[in-house]
């Protein structure tokens, strides 16, 4: 689940990332520029979300409810520092954080795992690297875009087409059986 999971949903906030710049431009204008950054972070700070919440899921199903409350706990303590702390130096500031309370509760959360289930931080490493992987690739495909194309249109519409394309390569060579599932659930669909 974790491994499908990171390789969806990495893919969708690096690309999310690399094209707010176009993305707010064309369809929120100019003056809202100085949200790109914003919105940037906002992204970076939900990067683990989805992984932390299967991992409370998951000791939640196997009856730990006292692990995951202290989970919890240490990560609203941990958002509230943030806050107070770095809320004098802006909000820039604040928003990273953010992302590093949401990683350090994710990171937390993954000791729990390891200690519930056994499933040691080399395995759970190991579960969310094809994501990772992928996330590069398509990033770095979406990023050299920005020095090849001039047009903010232009190179908004190639990001979005070369992240798609560059993904459903990656997922058929990577998760074949997924991909496979999928594509006759879709052919499925389109049929009815």
């Amino acid at each position: 689940m974790t491994t499908t999971i990171s390789f969806l949903y990495f893919p969708l906030i690096v690309v999310l990332i690399l094209v707010s710049e176009p993305l707010i431009l064309i369809l929120l204008s100019e003056k809202w520029s100085h949200s790109i950054v914003l919105f940037q972070l906002l992204l970076l700070s939900i990067f683990f979300s989805p992984l932390y919440s299967i991992n409370i899921n998951s000791l939640n199903a196997n009856g730990d409810s006292n692990l995951t409350f202290k989970l919890e706990i240490v990560k609203k303590i941990l958002i509230s520092l943030s806050i107070v702390g770095l809320f004098s130096f802006g909000i820039e500031i604040m928003l990273v954080g953010l992302i590093a309370a949401n990683t350090i509760s994710y990171f937390y959360s993954m000791a729990y795992i390891k200690k519930v289930f056994m499933h040691y931080f080399k395995q759970q490493f190991t579960d969310i690297s094809q994501g990772f992987l992928i996330s590069l690739v398509i990033g770095v495909m979406v990023f050299s875009l920005n020095y090849f194309v001039a047009s903010l249109h232009i190179r908004f519409i190639l990001q979005l087409i070369s992240a798609v394309l560059l993904f459903v390569v990656l997922f058929w060579h990577l998760q074949g059986e997924m991909y496979g599932r999928l594509k006759l659930f879709l052919l499925q669909k389109v049929i009815r």
